[in-house]
């Protein structure tokens, strides 16, 4: 019984505060930067990428993570970019005629230039280029893949739990059904069940998603919406195999209503980080700084430094 109500003091403690957040930075909800995975793995970027016209842009500088090369001339604003297979793409900013291997084709974006910088469409540039492009809405990513690219299982077993966690993170959220509305948002959390690596939830201070890995696919269990005051008793909205307003739902009832134990990981859009687990004895937590690419988020708790003495460890991550 102390357990639960530790557990429900804290997760309510925690998703308010997200709820307060997210009303004091709703001016900043439109800057959430949207993320790049290629290959299975997150990528950093000096400058973000941005949306136009439903349409992403990536800076050139990222095509190199790729496999693709690029030139830039500057005479001409004309960017030309080769693949390994030495196909040529050339490309001039704000225009929407392109040259495939000498071959006219048209663009639905052109090039853009902006604050310096050239940005290429990328949904265009890779499959134009012999690449797969999917964007994933409920967290803002686009994940590019080759053809001879495929997820390996084996990385969720592996005995290294941090890496195993951010492999799961690392595929693409596939739904099944008609998601929530999902408000940009500069911060962001996940969930684990401790000791384990394909469940989690995935939280953005408005709507959770729980997810499952299953073959090879991060699908989509489904997703709750919490009021305004962010109690986790009262959901003002849920789909998908969520059947109760509340978190006595079996889908979330192992997260917050057992013995389990829990470990997550909270970006706090300021460039901060919040790393917390939750155990039978209670809760301990660590703010530290966050830099690098997204799957930098997911850490091991018990290597976080920290200003006091650190409990008994009583369970493997």
């Amino acid at each position: 019984m102390k357990k639960f109500v530790l557990s429900i003091i804290f997760v309510f403690c925690l998703f308010f505060s997200y709820s307060t957040a997210s009303a004091n930075h709703s001016d900043n909800l439109a800057e959430a930067n949207v993320e790049i995975n290629v290959n299975g793995e997150f990528i950093q970027t000096d400058v973000y990428p941005y949306l136009k016209d439903q349409h992403l842009l990536i800076p050139i500088r990222t095509l190199s993570t790729l496999g693709l090369s690029y030139g830039w001339d500057t005479s001409s604003n004309t960017v030309t970019i080769q693949n390994a297979d030495e196909d040529t793409l050339i490309i001039k900013a704000n225009s929407q005629v392109a040259y495939k291997n000498n071959n006219k084709i048209k663009m639905n974006i052109p090039a853009q230039m902006t604050n310096g910088r050239i940005f290429v469409p990328v949904r265009f540039i890779t499959e134009s280029l012999g690449y797969h492009v999917q964007y994933e809405s409920i967290r803002r990513m686009v994940f590019i893949t080759s053809n001879d690219y495929a997820f390996n299982m084996d990385s969720l077993n592996q005995e290294d739990k941090v890496a195993a966690r951010r492999a799961a993170i690392s595929l693409p959220l596939t739904p099944d059904f008609k998601t929530l509305d999902n408000p940009v948002s500069p911060f962001h959390e996940y969930i684990f069940l401790t000791g384990e690596t394909n469940k989690y939830i995935y939280y953005n201070g408005h709507t959770g998603t729980i997810v499952e890995i299953k073959d090879g696919k991060a699908v989509v269990q489904g997703q709750y919406e919490l009021g305004k005051k962010g109690i986790l008793f009262n959901f003002e909205d849920f789909s998908g195999k969520i059947t109760k307003m509340n978190i006595e739902d079996p889908l979330l009832k192992p997260y917050f209503l057992s013995m389990h134990g829990i470990v997550g990981f909270k970006n706090n859009g300021d460039g901060t980080m919040l790393v917390y687990y939750e155990y039978e004895h209670g809760t301990e937590r660590a703010t530290v700084s966050f830099t690098g690419s997204h799957s930098n988020l997911i850490q091991n708790p018990w290597e976080i430094e920290r200003s006091e003495p650190r409990k008994k460890r009583i369970f493997v991550e």
